[in-house]
């Protein structure tokens, strides 16, 4: 809310242009606000966060899906402490700063699969197997689909970088 609101950003900015060390970048934050104004308008904003609640959700399905697939049966409570397990999880993953959350995440699932999940069935191998089903599922099935786009834009690229010489000599042959 303080960032939609332009005239306390101004008068922040003002007092901001005093300080030194701050004047020299003051270009840089106006760019920035304005970048950040924009991006957080109720509007798109709004999108953004329906978008990432479809798609966190997403992680949720998959892994009550993947308990179901274990042999749990698919009931609302099953829903819900799958949602729970998988949003605690994330934040731990988070909160550990290891890029996509490497090992606390893994553990965080595991760990609340075990204490969470009153089911004889659930054991420590269950719970291993349903976390490593789950991240490669949300993780790392990510990181080879954005991986194989990465190398199919450096291709594209490629050609057009390669096209160009011969698009540029045309253009100054006439």
């Amino acid at each position: 809310l303080m960032l939609q609101s332009r005239s306390l950003m101004f008068r922040i900015f003002t007092r901001l242009e005093h300080l030194p060390i701050i004047n020299r970048r003051m270009h840089a934050l106006h760019v920035l606000y304005e970048n950040t104004y924009l991006l957080f308008r109720p509007g798109k904003l709004g999108i953004a966060v329906g978008i990432g609640m479809v798609s966190w959700f997403g992680e949720c399905a998959a892994f009550f899906l993947i308990l179901i697939g274990l042999g749990f049966e698919p009931t609302l409570k099953l829903l819900v402490i799958s949602t729970f397990i998988m949003a605690t999880a994330s934040l731990l993953g988070a909160v550990s700063m290891l890029p996509g959350g490497l090992g606390a995440a893994e553990a965080g699932v595991a760990g609340l699969l075990l204490l969470i999940v009153r089911d004889p069935r659930m054991t420590s191998d269950l719970a291993a197997a349903a976390t490593l089903l789950v991240r490669f599922a949300t993780l790392w099935l990510g990181v080879l689909v954005g991986t194989g786009a990465l190398l199919v834009i450096e291709r594209h690229l490629t050609r057009l970088e390669e096209s160009r010489p011969a698009a540029d000599a045309a253009q100054t042959a006439s």
